[in-house]
């Protein structure tokens, strides 16, 4: 009887990995992602922003070049995801969260913002992090950034 329990709780999980998000039009979103196996434990955390159309695209901090790993350069990153106003899972995501408030977001300043934010960081992961640069902290800088620019109430 046990081996059926367990069998009955991986199917569920296995399910729950296909499923797909809807997102709301001119919307922004935090999500986050396990970084595993390189850094058990962590996350990674990107912006997503959709617009009337139903655009998705994602902006976060990360690997350069498709690299990963601590000896590798990180950057900015824009990725469009898809062109639907829905986000399918392509892993395993812990959560999309919706950010309140967002009016009048001006997709050109956003990209300039996030660009420009730590510039080109530090050669190396190792050094990002002894310098307090992650996804993360470049993420909060962010919507930091969108509330002086009154983007964020």
């Amino acid at each position: 009887m046990q081996s059926r329990s367990r069998s009955r709780s991986r199917s569920r999980r296995a399910s729950c990995s296909s499923r797909t998000v809807k997102l709301r039009r001119n919307s922004l979103y935090i999500t986050t992602q396990p970084v595993v196996p390189t850094y058990p434990g962590k996350y990674h955390w990107s912006l997503l922003v959709t617009d009337n159309d139903g655009r998705i695209t994602r902006h976060h901090w990360a690997g350069l070049g498709g690299s990963r790993g601590p000896q590798f350069a990180e950057g900015y990153l824009m990725q469009d995801i898809q062109s639907t106003h829905s986000a399918t899972k392509n892993g395993f995501y812990t959560g999309y969260f919706r950010i309140k408030g967002c009016k009048n977001l001006d997709y050109g300043n956003l990209h300039w913002i996030c660009r420009s934010t730590y510039g080109l960081g530090y050669p190396t992961v190792n050094a990002n992090r002894a310098s307090n640069v992650s996804c993360r902290t470049w993420l909060i800088y962010i919507l930091k950034c969108l509330c002086v620019y009154t983007c964020l109430s």
